[in-house]
């Protein structure tokens, strides 16, 4: 033991200040050896990041695992994902309109079709189907059907705001979910979009990485405004053959093979059934013949990859093919009508089942759009790699938290009209704010807010 008179290392606190105390049974202290401390130069190690078959070079490994983990979040059910909330809600009302439907019509078959039957819906998608009813096959047209239909559900449910049948070559039945507030599409006797529905899920089944790119870059066209065929731009469809023919021809060893080749079979005439459980699996099929995965690159690489190819590629002289799995020369006659089966257009994306050809990109007409769509791609490549983030905007979370925000208010503003008696338009307290959004929107889009060419009147 040591002598009574040796000094602990602990300390009483008396009144804020710290005194020593002698302890009788304090344990002897222990002796320390003598170290040194000199100067000396570190050797840092730079981690060169692994070669890709994307052919993208990131600033370090680190940059790389931050890519990748932001596009991880487009992931279905992914732990912390924004997008599963709206993913529920979609698949909550798709159950009640089925219900609905078959209520009104106990004939009825019913296709989910569009992105989220396919598994490539973002925050911002709505619903599409398309149906067949046998007791209306005496109709002539298929917007008197629709006719038909909308009337009967106007009368026979209230879950759904029934609006009107917009016409058209293919007329449709717009409807909206009354609690959320979600958009429902409705057409009858379509079949090409159930062929290009289950086409997107062919592809998404061969390879886990294709669902969550196709989201991250759909999420990114809807961002910058690239997508919106209303406008003359790009439209959903297209932008996810766009991430096909990549995943084809822009990465090497190839994600995606080529199953219009592989199984020539699907080219033709096949029947799409209403239940998904009895379509086949091409997936399964395709690995039963002895193909399996190659490439490993992270989803992070493939992004950034996508943006690259596109900076890059010539729309001018060159078009798309999914069909035949690669881009082809654009050939023309002298009076500049296309020789081969491509039509005309800025971009020319094939659609890959239809005999008679069809631009699936037919909607960009403009030659200032399609300049401003390919200034796009650079843009989204240099800031990427600038700034290592793929939220240039608001993020996932931000934009799921404000529109949420935004449908609580409003239900608070009818309980304040409701209190009060009087009405107030939920639009006149944004009216305030607009020069100061503005301004926001200009500060926090580091410096890419441009407006877009407008559309010409006679398109």
């Amino acid at each position: 033991m040591a002598p009574n008179t040796t000094t602990t290392y602990a300390t009483v606190v008396k009144n804020g200040y710290s005194w020593p105390e002698l302890c009788k049974f304090a344990p002897q202290a222990p002796s320390l050896e003598a170290f040194h401390i000199t100067n000396g130069q570190v050797k840092l190690q730079k981690v060169e990041c692994p070669k890709n078959g994307a052919g993208v070079k990131f600033q370090s490994k680190q940059v790389e695992s931050k890519i990748t983990s932001q596009v991880c979040l487009f992931e279905n059910g992914a732990p912390g994902s924004e997008f599963n909330g709206h993913r529920d809600r979609l698949g909550a009302v798709s159950k009640e309109l089925q219900k609905a439907l078959t209520a009104s019509f106990p004939d009825v078959e019913i296709w989910q079709i569009g992105s989220f039957a396919a598994g490539f819906d973002i925050p911002s998608s709505d619903l599409d189907f398309t149906i067949k009813v046998e007791s209306l096959a005496g109709c002539k047209t298929p917007a008197a059907k629709l006719n038909i239909i909308k009337e009967k559900l106007a009368k026979e449910q209230e879950a759904f705001n029934v609006k009107r049948v917009v016409g058209g070559r293919v007329p449709v039945l717009v409807l909206q979910h009354r609690a959320t507030q979600i958009d429902v599409d409705v057409t009858i006797d379509n079949d090409t979009p159930k062929l290009n529905t289950q086409f997107l899920i062919w592809y998404s089944q061969v390879d886990a990485r294709v669902a969550p790119l196709v989201r991250a870059v759909k999420y990114w066209a809807s961002e910058t405004g690239v997508e919106c065929s209303k406008k003359g731009r790009l439209n959903s469809f297209s932008i996810c053959l766009l991430v096909i023919h990549f995943l084809q021809k822009g990465v090497s060893p190839a994600v995606l093979p080529n199953l219009q080749e592989t199984f020539p079979e699907i080219n033709g005439e096949i029947k799409i059934s209403a239940d998904p459980s009895k379509r086949r699996h091409l997936a399964e099929d395709l690995r039963r013949q002895g193909w399996s995965q190659q490439n490993t690159d992270s989803l992070g690489a493939l992004y950034l990859g996508f943006f690259q190819y596109y900076r890059k590629f010539d729309f001018t002289t060159r078009w798309i093919s999914i069909k035949r799995g690669t881009s082809l020369v654009k050939r023309y006659a002298k009076d500049r009508s296309p020789t081969q089966v491509h039509p005309r257009g800025y971009i020319v994306v094939e659609d890959p089942f239809l005999i008679t050809p069809w631009n699936c990109a037919g909607t960009v007409r403009q030659g200032d759009i399609f300049q401003r769509i390919i200034e796009e791609f650079q843009k989204s490549y240099d800031l990427i790699l600038n700034h290592k983030t793929i939220f240039f905007r608001n993020s996932v979370r931000r934009e799921v938290i404000v529109k949420e925000g935004k449908e609580r208010d409003r239900l608070d503003w009818g309980w304040i009209n409701r209190y009060t008696g009087r009405y107030y338009p939920w639009e006149n307290i944004f009216i305030d704010f607009t020069e100061a959004a503005i301004d926001w929107e200009k500060r926090r889009t580091i410096g890419r807010w441009e407006p877009w060419p407008e559309q010409m009147a006679w398109y």
